[in-house]
């Protein structure tokens, strides 16, 4: 994507996340591989200093759902919670299971707490 159609998009009020960051041996997506909790805890951590938002993909143990929130990933998704799904049963789901989504002060309220970095108490400042 170009960096004047993010630019637009972000003026218009849309997020706009990046996934799968790099590739092949050169990016921090290799790491996945193996298991470096400081490579890990540093990228989390430099993510922060730098005011970015960290999404974790592919968590699929209780053990790798509280490392990652040890080390304030404010975002993870992965088979822990549920496996893929179309979204009409995505949409039944919420509902049978009464899961509310957040609005938008709440999200805004989840991006600037998320930016908090718990290892080193540092702030980011406010908006």
């Amino acid at each position: 994507m170009l960096p004047a159609a993010i630019h637009n998009f972000r003026q218009a009020g849309y997020e706009v996340w990046k996934d799968d960051f790099g590739s092949g041996y050169s990016s921090l997506n290799y790491l996945k591989n193996f298991e470096f909790d400081e490579i890990i805890s540093a990228c989390v951590k430099m993510a922060k200093d730098l005011g970015i938002h960290t999404l974790a993909e592919g968590v699929e143990t209780k053990q790798q759902l509280d490392f990652l929130q040890s080390i304030g990933c404010e975002r993870i998704q992965g088979f822990y919670y549920i496996k893929p799904l179309p979204t009409g049963e995505f949409a039944k789901l919420v509902v049978e299971k009464g899961i509310e989504i957040e609005n938008w002060q709440q999200s805004k309220f989840y991006q600037c707490v998320g930016l908090v970095d718990l290892v080193s108490d540092s702030r980011p400042a406010w908006p």
